[in-house]
């Protein structure tokens, strides 16, 4: 498992890409854009079908959410998850217009499971916060090969496809 995530998160950080150029161009202010890679982790959660054939993934026990930057910049922090989610619709490439790709790995509550470690490649959509709960919610749909299935899981972690940062970053 151990082997499966350092490749994974190998092959997630080669594919964030980073342009630099000169501040004071506004030609190429696109391409002073940073990228961030968010992480969050859950202590357990759920993949659940819903009454219209999708699939729900509730994660509960978070923490901030940590994001970081590919070189040059090296940009890393945390955030909230009230202002990730206060985020989600922002700018032309929002999440909500564009809605990100996402690795999910957790560890299957279940003793009778042959395989414990789990991982599925997702869009998530619609995500809801509920602070008083601490349990975040998406819509998400598989985008490999591995179907999805209801399953509650723990030690998760959420790997969520770069977006670009702005002043509120740095």
């Amino acid at each position: 498992m151990i082997k499966k995530l350092l490749i994974l998160i190998g092959a997630i950080s080669l594919s964030l890409g980073i342009s630099v150029s000169n501040a004071s161009s506004t030609a190429t202010s696109k391409q002073n854009e940073v990228k961030l890679l968010y992480v969050l982790h859950a202590t357990k959660g759920q993949i659940a079908k819903t009454k219209n054939n999708q699939y729900q993934l509730t994660l509960k026990g978070l923490k901030n959410i940590a994001f970081f930057s590919d070189r040059p910049d090296r940009v890393t922090g945390n955030t909230t998850i009230s202002q990730f989610i206060n985020r989600w619709a922002v700018g032309d490439n929002s999440f909500k217009a564009n809605n990100p790709n996402a690795a999910f790995v957790g560890v299957l509550d279940a003793a009778k499971s042959k395989s414990r470690n789990k991982d599925h490649f997702v869009i998530l959509s619609s995500p809801l916060y509920n602070a008083d709960k601490n349990t975040l919610y998406f819509t998400i749909k598989s985008i490999d090969k591995n179907a999805l299935s209801a399953n509650k899981f723990k030690n998760i972690s959420l790997f969520i496809d770069p977006s670009i940062c702005g002043a509120w970053c740095h």
